[in-house]
């Protein structure tokens, strides 16, 4: 194999080598971040969702202002559930694939993907209207993590078409910079054989 060939080919090595170590670490990476803002993003929302309905769960008003509040919920984007239920534990109100399911939180497989379910405690609107300030319920507020996965996935391939756009660039200046060595080369070479050879005229 000649020394121009064995060059490319290792140029080409390195460089797909470091392209696919970056895709790994960058994909690694890109999902960590994702799952950890996709956790506080449920957190906060649950937060919010308790600290709304308040008064709607201590007059149980469900269809003035529970049901509205939890139907405007479910339109964030990767909300797939959303249920809030009163002390006892009944559901006042929910929409979504796994509306009635309140007692998964954290990770779990669901009909559409890895779904993050986060919970938060409903306090009475008002001190001294609840025994010791006891919770009067709860809600549940479940995000899917299809969504997230599926950006992270694009943004990944848009990635991987700029490494290979760049990787040909490379791999021409590789090219061009092989045979520009390689040339002087190959010619001393030819000429110390003629000289071997006794061949002075080349």
């Amino acid at each position: 194999m000649k020394f121009r060939t064995k060059l490319v080919l290792g140029a080409a090595a390195v460089l797909f080598g470091a392209a696919f170590a970056f895709f790994a670490f960058f994909q690694s990476m890109a999902r960590s971040m994702a799952v950890e803002r996709l956790e506080e993003k449920a957190h906060s929302l649950a937060q919010n969702l308790a600290s709304n309905s308040s008064q709607a769960v201590y007059s149980e008003d469900l269809y003035n202002q529970l049901a509205p509040l939890v139907k405007s919920l479910l339109d964030t984007p990767d909300v797939v559930a959303v249920s809030v239920r009163n002390a006892s534990g009944s559901v006042l109100a929910g929409a979504g694939t796994d509306s009635h399911d309140t007692d998964k939180t954290g990770w779990s497989p669901g009909s559409r993907g890895s779904v993050f379910a986060a919970m938060a405690q409903v306090i009475a609107p008002a001190q001294g209207l609840t025994p010791g300030n006891k919770p009067i319920g709860s809600v549940r507020v479940a995000l899917s993590a299809e969504r997230l996965y599926a950006r992270i996935w694009r943004m990944l391939v848009r990635s991987l078409v700029f490494a290979a756009f760049i990787i040909a660039a490379a791999l021409g200046l590789v090219i061009v910079f092989a045979c520009r060595v390689t040339r002087p080369l190959g010619r001393i070479l030819e000429a110390d054989a003629a000289a071997v050879r006794g061949d002075m005229e080349n």
